[in-house]
């Protein structure tokens, strides 16, 4: 899994490993999972350009009071089917 981000944000995750990490991310940065993670919290998803194997999908904001996107490995899996 990969996230490009098209303008500075951040994000949150809880890896593989079980470990959690945060991210601030510059624009044109990418940040690399080998493994998807176990859940994910993306500052404004509309900034980031996000693949999952060889495939392109969208994060969706699902917070109504914030504009994060939080999604769990099934989510990743399932956008990544789609």
């Amino acid at each position: 899994m990969t996230l490009t981000a098209k303008k500075r944000s951040w994000l949150w995750v809880r890896d593989a490993t079980d470990t959690v990490r945060q991210f601030g991310v510059a624009e044109g940065e990418t940040v690399r999972f080998d493994q998807l993670p176990i859940f994910i919290v993306v500052h404004d998803p509309t900034v980031f350009e996000v693949v999952i194997g060889n495939k392109t999908v969208n994060l969706v904001r699902n917070e109504t009071e914030r504009n994060v996107a939080r999604h769990t490995r099934t989510d990743l899996l399932n956008f990544s089917q789609r």
